[in-house]
């Protein structure tokens, strides 16, 4: 009787152990079948397209073949040629004439190409000859400012020269090749003379050299 007594509890035992083992099994292959949810951060990126408009585009263009170059200006403007000047101004002569209502807005924008220049430095030296003289005929003394500036895709110098006396200011935009100095300036309205008025930069961006 005791043997089965104690048979009965090895049985209930073992099938206890077993069992316990099964749930410990269970257990431990569920928590590792099972998967962290995966968290995936995506950085949207906005892009902005920004439809800079070219004003020139509708201009028109002026060539020269005999130097070799063209560039653009408005539509309604006008080019006079006088030997080695090219003028561009934002009225004709007729204009000019019959405007009645007190002195008229006038526009002009000159380019002078030289060819008694041998070079870009040459130029620069003659302003300053030129403001000893100015100075000695009573106009006062006179500060010359150059920065480098590229046009056509030439390098070469904004020279802005600006008087004591009135304190007013001249910019003039020089560039030298084969020979020929190209020179740029504001003749009209006065309030431009520095050069930073928005007609005279547009139309420098347009200047090239023919190939």
């Amino acid at each position: 009787m005791q043997n089965k007594a104690f048979s009965k509890i090895l049985i209930i035992f073992i099938v206890v152990f077993l069992g316990g083992l099964l749930i410990l099994f269970y257990f431990l292959g569920s928590k590792n079948s099972k998967t962290e949810p995966t968290t995936l951060l995506e950085q949207q990126t906005t892009f902005t397209i920004i439809t800079i408009q070219d004003e020139t585009a509708d201009w028109q263009t002026y060539k020269n073949e005999e130097y070799g170059f063209e560039m653009k200006y408005p539509n309604n403007w006008h080019v006079e040629l006088s030997n080695y000047q090219i003028e561009f101004r934002n009225m004709s002569i007729e204009e000019i004439k019959n405007f009645s209502d007190g002195l008229p807005p006038i526009e002009r924008i000159e380019l002078q190409i030289k060819t008694w220049y041998s070079s870009l430095a040459e130029w620069e030296d003659e302003f300053e000859e030129q403001m000893v003289l100015m100075k000695e005929a009573g106009f006062g003394d006179a500060l010359i400012e150059k920065e480098e500036i590229t046009v056509g895709g030439l390098s070469g110098y904004k020279i802005v020269v600006s008087f004591s006396q009135d304190e007013s200011s001249k910019a003039y935009v020089g560039i030298f090749k084969e020979g020929k100095l190209y020179e740029f300036n504001q003749l009209e309205p006065i309030e431009c003379y520095s050069g930073n008025c928005g007609t005279f930069s547009q139309i420098l961006s347009t200047f090239r050299f023919l190939e």
